[in-house]
């Protein structure tokens, strides 16, 4: 078995999804330099999967006073951010999900008109209509009219 060179393709095939490359770095001449330097060693290593690079920068990098992105796609910046300094302390979010279906009734309809999103519901949803026991309905087709309730649990 050959050995794997420092250029060789994490990934068995290319992810057509952009890629988000995050970027930080203690000075924003140096963010500035090490964007640049990211993008021209992937426009010059085409065979490289950015979605690999983007999770390493993600997931195995440390998160430095300045910040930037850029989404790549095909080897092309698709959009980039300025460089900017991240707040000494980190705000506190909070995330309420009910569970309950408090969201409004039209809230992702918007999404479906992204191409990258209808792709993956469409590939969850033939993934979905090959389990043993296929629901009846599809993620992206129009919702059942809902059954009468008859009775319910007090």
């Amino acid at each position: 078995m050959p050995p794997i060179s420092p250029l060789s393709p994490l990934s068995p095939q290319p992810n057509p999804s952009p890629a988000l490359l995050l970027l930080s770095a203690n000075v924003a001449s140096s963010l500035t330099t090490l964007q640049e330097r990211y993008l021209s060693f992937l426009t010059q290593n085409p065979q490289l999967c950015p979605s690999d690079i983007a999770y390493t920068l993600a997931s195995r990098r440390d998160k430095l006073p300045h910040r930037t992105y850029a989404l790549v796609q095909d080897g092309q910046v698709v959009d980039a951010s300025a460089p900017a300094k991240a707040p000494a302390i980190a705000p506190e979010i909070y995330l309420i999900f009910s569970g309950q279906g408090a969201q409004w009734g039209g809230m992702g309809k918007e999404l479906l008109n992204d191409e990258f999103v209808r792709m993956d519901l469409e590939r969850m949803d033939s993934m979905l209509k090959m389990v043993e026991h296929p629901p009846s309905w599809s993620i992206i087709g129009s919702p059942a009219p809902a059954p009468l309730v008859l009775s319910s649990q007090p």
